[in-house]
């Protein structure tokens, strides 16, 4: 729990660099990559979308349990708000990105969980020419640790 809630923090650093960098217009992979140069100790991850089940749950478990002791662990809480940007960010990037396939006609296919509710889909996921895979986590009703595309 202690570090998925680490790696969230981390994440939502990395992300925070990335925002830097798009405002000031430079490539963030490149100053990460920079930034390690030369400098082992440094282990900024890859920005991008932070999710699973663990990093989602764990934050809120620790806050949680922290509760019954009075304390409330500020920068963990933080740090998950601030994911949710980039979280909607990333969705937004890849709605212009399918649009302007589907403006040139090519096939666009995209994997979601089995899970994925179709009523949840808005604006350019509507569109009727993406052809959508579904990704399962079971094996003969089992659960599995590799993911098959169904």
């Amino acid at each position: 729990m202690l570090d998925n809630a680490y790696r969230d923090t981390s994440f939502a650093f990395a992300n925070e660099v990335a925002e830097i960098c798009a405002h000031a217009g430079i490539d963030a992979l490149e100053v990460i990559r920079s930034g390690k140069f030369c400098y082992p100790r440094t282990n900024i991850p890859v920005p991008g979308y932070v999710g699973g089940a663990c990093l989602e749950k764990d934050p809120h478990i620790l806050i949680h349990s922290m509760d019954k002791y009075g304390y409330t662990p500020k920068l963990i809480i933080l740090t998950m708000f601030s994911d949710l940007d980039t979280t909607y960010s990333l969705v937004n990037v890849v709605a212009e990105q399918l649009r302007m396939l589907l403006d040139e006609n090519i096939q666009v296919k995209l994997l979601v969980c089995e899970q994925f509710n179709n009523e949840s889909k808005f604006g350019v996921y509507q569109d009727e020419r993406i052809e959508w895979g579904y990704v399962t986590n079971t094996l003969n009703g089992k659960q599995n640790s590799q993911s098959i595309v169904t």
